[in-house]
């Protein structure tokens, strides 16, 4: 059924078509690689509570092995728990609320030489950028700074920051979603406002949107550079004017910024979720699709 939405501003997150680095964000103070064994360990804790998204990566020797994940809370509460979670050779995107301040992992008993491991480096840095930004606007000079704390075997290379920072700006790393094309011009055609918003550099979303062929169906780009991430609620007045909030839409497929983003504009929300994640913080879109063809069943 259609909502009675009169959407005006249709804030598309750049997510909604590409598949980037948000899906797969790890930001912890505490990680390591551990032997998994069948009693509970920790591999990741967070004394702020986790409110991104982390990915788990399994290395077990015993095939068709899988991983029993649970998470923790501020007291040591378990606050969720999956058994046969995580593929023992492959790996798993979560969701984790702020409320989530540890995760541990187990096997069955008798699984040999099974070991697990989270990824490092890239992760570490992007989930870095996540924390410094949180507060303060985003900046390349900053971002710079950033990678060269966290990528130490860059500098052992003799690459920069900047060096690493234009290099990724200009390497091709997204896919857009086979239907995005289609879904964006029936809105515009509909009289609908596209507009994208974006955790990236402002040059680099242009290039990609229209490398896509979509650049034309946007109008309005709103990137965080020199402004503030989408989970901040000081982003939302350059986005989301008063006269307009209950005419907006907003779609995304990150929980920790674009739900977010639009649960503290109190506005309408649609979650794309593909992969069919568990959602597990305390955010609450308006509706969730795994297709974006649904976002034609709902906007009218």
């Amino acid at each position: 059924m259609k909502t009675k939405l009169r959407v005006a501003i249709l804030s598309i997150i750049l997510v909604l078509s590409l598949a980037g680095t948000s899906t797969v964000v790890f930001a912890s103070e505490d990680y390591r690689t551990v032997t998994v064994t069948s009693q509970w360990q920790w591999i990741a804790r967070d004394s702020n509570g986790f409110g991104c998204n982390i990915k788990i990566v399994g290395q077990l020797t015993s095939l068709g092995t899988r991983i029993d994940v649970r998470m923790l809370g501020k007291n040591n509460n378990v606050l969720w728990q999956e058994n046969d979670s995580c593929p023992g050779l492959s790996n798993r995107v979560y969701s984790c609320g702020s409320d989530v301040y540890e995760i541990q992992v187990r096997v069955d008993p008798g699984v040999y030489g099974t070991a697990f491991k989270l990824e490092e480096e890239f992760f570490y840095m992007i989930g870095e950028f996540n924390r410094c930004f949180a507060t303060q606007k985003v900046t390349q000079e900053g971002i710079c700074a950033i990678i060269e704390r966290t990528m130490l075997e860059l500098l052992s290379a003799g690459i920069t920051g900047r060096e690493f920072l234009d290099g990724w700006c200009n390497t091709d790393c997204n896919t857009i979603n086979e239907n995005a094309e289609y879904v964006l011009r029936t809105l515009k055609d509909a009289g609908k406002q596209n507009n994208a918003l974006t955790d990236w550099l402002f040059e680099r979303q242009i290039t990609q949107l229209k490398d896509f062929g979509i650049f034309d169906y946007m109008e309005k780009i709103y990137s965080c550079e020199g402004h503030y991430l989408k989970k901040n609620p000081l982003s939302i007045a350059r986005v989301i004017k008063p006269k307009n909030r209950e005419d907006s839409i907003l779609i995304g497929d990150s929980l920790s910024s674009d739900i977010a983003f639009a649960n503290n504009a109190g506005v309408d929300s649609i979650w794309f979720n593909p992969s069919r994640t568990k959602n597990l913080t305390s955010l609450k879109p308006t509706f969730e699709i795994t297709s974006l063809w649904e976002v034609l069943d709902i906007i009218q």
